[in-house]
Formats: C-alpha cells, sequence, structure tokens
C-alpha cells in the first residue's frame, strides 16, 4: 500500500469494546452533481456569513436580520452535507471541496442533529 498523502481522507471508528481502528482512501473524485451540491454549499455558507456579519454590525438591534434566517441558512448547508456525505464523501472532504472550515462544518452538523 502506497504511503498516504495528506490529500487522503482518514477515518477513525470507536467500538463499544473501546478498540479503535481507521482507515484511509484517496480523495474522491467529484461528478457533476457533486461540484453542484459543493457550490450550492457554499453559495449557502456565504449568505450565513454575510448574514452574520450583519447581525453583528447591528448588535443584535431590531435592524439586524431576523435570526431564522440564520437557522436556515445553516439548516440547509447540514442538509447538504448529509446529501454529499450519503454520496460517499467524508465531512473532511466536503470542507476542504466546498473552501470551508472544517471546525466550522463540524459545529453546524453538531448543532443540527
Amino acid at each position: 500500500m502506497p504511503d498516504p498523502s495528506p490529500d487522503w481522507s482518514f477515518t477513525f471508528t470507536d467500538h463499544p469494546d473501546g478498540t479503535s481502528t481507521s482507515s484511509a482512501r484517496p480523495p474522491r473524485e467529484l461528478d457533476a452533481t457533486d461540484h453542484a451540491l459543493v457550490r450550492q454549499l457554499r453559495a449557502e455558507a456565504e449568505l450565513l456569513e454575510t448574514l452574520h456579519d450583519c447581525t453583528a454590525d447591528h448588535g443584535g438591534s431590531t435592524a439586524a436580520p431576523d435570526g431564522s434566517a440564520l437557522v436556515a441558512h445553516v439548516d440547509r448547508i447540514v442538509e447538504l452535507t448529509r446529501l454529499l456525505q450519503r454520496k460517499g464523501l467524508t465531512v473532511d472532504e466536503v470542507a476542504s471541496h466546498a473552501d470551508l472550515s472544517l471546525i466550522a462544518l463540524g459545529r453546524w452538523l453538531d448543532a443540527r442533529p
């Protein structure tokens, strides 16, 4: 087996008996549908960032955007990420392809079970 490159995806699985296993695989090539989903995900993240910045600029005043708009964008980001996961991508790969922070994406996923 070749040495894994930094582009490979690593998966760690904890088992009930206390053991853990890991695996590595080369990056998955995206098809046209995957690319479209990643573009949608990136667009949602940009809208969320814009709304968040606008809210911060208004100090939470009544002129600030409705918080439900922020939640709606997070929900859509989570929905798109989970769809890409069902197509075989890891969260690492989704974050990388969408040029998103893995930490932020993980927090959004954790916040919306």
